[in-house]
C-alpha cells in the first residue's frame, strides 16, 4: 500500500491524509461512538502501534533532509537571518519527537498486550 500511495500522492498529501485519519478516528470513537467491542479497540491500538513504529524513522529522515540541504546552502530563513539556529531547533525538536514516538509505541504495545484477554461480556 505505501508504494501505491507514494505513486499517486505527494508527501504533503499523505501527511495531510494521516492527520485527517486521526481526526476521523477521534470523531468516530468520541463517547464510544462507532466502537463495537473490546476486540475492535485492540485492533485500533495495534494499528496505532504500527503507525508509531515508523514515526522515529520519519522524524530522522525529515531532520536529515533539512541538515543536508542546509549544508548545501539550499535552506534560507524567511526573515533573512542565518538559518543555522532554526535548522538546529527543528532537528532537535524532531529528535525529541522521535523519542516520544518510541515511548508512545511502547505504551501502545503494552496496552495491546494487556487488552488481549478482553472480550464483550454476554
Amino acid at each position: 500500500m505505501p508504494n501505491q500511495l507514494a505513486s499517486t500522492m505527494t508527501v504533503r498529501e499523505i501527511a495531510r491524509q494521516a492527520a485527517e485519519t486521526i481526526r476521523a478516528l477521534n470523531h468516530l470513537t468520541h463517547g464510544g461512538g462507532e466502537l463495537t467491542s473490546p476486540g475492535e479497540v485492540r485492533d485500533v491500538i495495534a494499528s496505532l502501534g504500527l503507525m508509531g513504529q515508523g514515526l522515529p524513522q520519519l522524524c530522522e529522515q525529515l531532520a536529515r533532509f533539512l541538515v543536508t540541504h542546509h549544508e548545501d546552502g539550499q535552506v534560507a530563513h524567511d526573515s533573512g537571518q542565518d538559518p543555522d539556529l532554526s535548522v538546529t531547533e527543528v532537528t532537535e525538536a524532531l529528535a525529541a519527537a522521535g523519542q516520544a514516538a518510541d515511548m508512545m509505541t511502547a505504551a501502545l504495545d503494552e496496552a495491546h498486550s494487556a487488552s488481549a484477554e478482553l472480550r464483550t461480556a454476554r
